[in-house]
């Protein structure tokens, strides 16, 4: 079966045949997919290929004609190569298309190339696959239509199946308007074309919140009290070796799952105070850089015993490797978790442990590591710069031993408050009080 999911997967150099169309296939290059007409020579019998085009410029119906005319040729004794290079027509300049030819391009089409042409090299590459998603699959119907003749009626219509999913909406929405803007800019549409996707259906995409199995949490973010994390933390061995490792370091190190999942034995260091975890500036949210320095987390506990065990074992430099190397990918965790709820109903019929406590998510225990710092009275500027928060690191950095020397101790309390509660003992400050939730 052809399609957009089928081509994407072709590794480089292989090439995948049309069953119902002998000799004609598509092979997949470096750069680019382009469409081949394999024949035998009707004079001399040699193997011979014509270059039809490049999806997804050219269509699998497109190719299916020009595929015809060319075996209607061979068939009459005529070398299609002779005649294919004469009847194409002269190169013009990519920057400029005319009416005719950008009438031709779909919206699925115009989609792909600003997916091949920008996003496939600017982005990383998690985003690269959403964005690559949302043109493969999430079109439907509506990727088949003319990408000139959509207004502003036909887009605002097509985003109104999204209202139930407001963040799957917003995504598109946006990703749509800025294939529109590198198609304009690179001569694929009009330059007087509107794009209608920067205009309709503005602020109507409004989140509800999390949703589970259909029912609306609400905006209110889930915070674990102090029995809960005696409870979950005991309970975290029945995860694979990694998950365990990586949600206890969520609240030993107070760090996003992203950065944790990205760590390598190049930003581990030890110093005369310790041991230090340092995220390169660039591997930060973009919303976190821009400091004087790069973010350091302190390592105690049972974070500085998991590091040294994986600095040990590590064959590539990442603490926590993906299957297909690199570093591991976050939606692992959250996944496991999920799996391990009591509410989950996939895969019935594979028995596995059941958490205790079913109602939260990796960066929970994050933020009930910080709700800690707070109820132990940790000084604001500190607990921002555990945190990692920008401006706090700006001001703190005039004198960065005396509040590298604050930073560590705050989190070896920290680590000394999981520690009794990994071994399900209450700290005596929380005995008779839990967390605001």
């Amino acid at each position: 079966m052809f399609n957009a999911i089928t081509v994407q997967s072709l590794p480089v150099g292989k090439h995948l045949t049309i069953p119902k169309h002998r000799g004609l296939r598509l092979r997949a290059n470096e750069s680019m997919y382009n469409w081949i007409y394999r024949y035998k020579n009707p004079n001399d019998g040699r193997i011979r290929q014509v270059k039809l085009g490049e999806w997804p410029h050219m269509s699998l119906n497109s190719a299916v004609r020009q595929w015809r005319q060319l075996k209607s040729l061979r068939d009459q004794g005529i070398d299609p190569s002779t005649v294919h290079r004469q009847a194409q027509p002269p190169q013009r300049d990519s920057g400029s298309m005319s009416n005719e030819s950008a009438a031709q391009l779909t919206v699925q089409q115009i989609g792909l190339r600003y997916y091949e042409g920008h996003v496939k090299h600017h982005w990383g590459e998690r985003g690269a696959k959403e964005v690559w998603r949302i043109f493969a699959r999430t079109l439907g119907e509506f990727g088949n239509l003319s990408a000139q003749a959509v207004d502003a009626d036909m887009a605002a219509d097509f985003l109104r199946g999204f209202l139930d999913r407001p963040t799957q909406g917003t995504i598109t929405r946006r990703e749509l308007g800025a294939a529109w803007d590198y198609a304009i800019a690179h001569g694929l549409l009009p330059a007087k074309c509107v794009n209608v996707w920067r205009s309709v259906m503005r602020g109507e995409f409004k989140s509800k919140g999390v949703r589970i199995k259909g029912v609306h949490r609400g905006p209110v973010k889930r915070l674990l009290s102090v029995n809960e994390l005696a409870v979950l933390l005991p309970w975290l061995h029945h995860f694979t070796s990694t998950n365990e490792d990586i949600l206890t370091l969520f609240a030993w190190t107070c760090a996003p799952g992203k950065e944790i999942c990205a760590m390598h034995a190049r930003e581990i260091s030890q110093e005369q105070d310790g041991w230090w975890w340092t995220i390169p500036e660039e591997k930060l949210r973009p919303q976190r850089r821009g400091a004087a320095s790069d973010f350091r987390v302190p390592l105690v506990g049972r974070a500085l015993e998991i590091v040294q065990r994986r600095l040990l074992a590590s064959g590539t430099g990442y603490l926590f490797e993906g299957r297909k190397g690199g570093r591991f990918d976050p939606k692992n965790v959250g996944v496991a978790v999920w799996n391990a709820r009591e509410d989950c109903d996939s895969r019935p019929e594979y028995q596995r442990p059941r958490l205790p406590i079913s109602d939260w998510t990796p960066n929970d225990l994050r933020r009930a590591a910080i709700e800690l710092l707070k109820t132990m009275e940790c000084p604001p500027e500190i607990l921002a710069a555990v945190q990692g928060q920008l401006g706090n690191r700006l001001r703190l950095s005039t004198d960065g031993r005396v509040h590298a020397a604050l930073k560590r101790l705050w989190m070896t309390r920290l680590a000394q408050v999981l520690e009794q509660l990994m071994r399900g003992r209450i700290p005596a400050q929380w005995e008779t009080e839990k967390l605001a939730a």
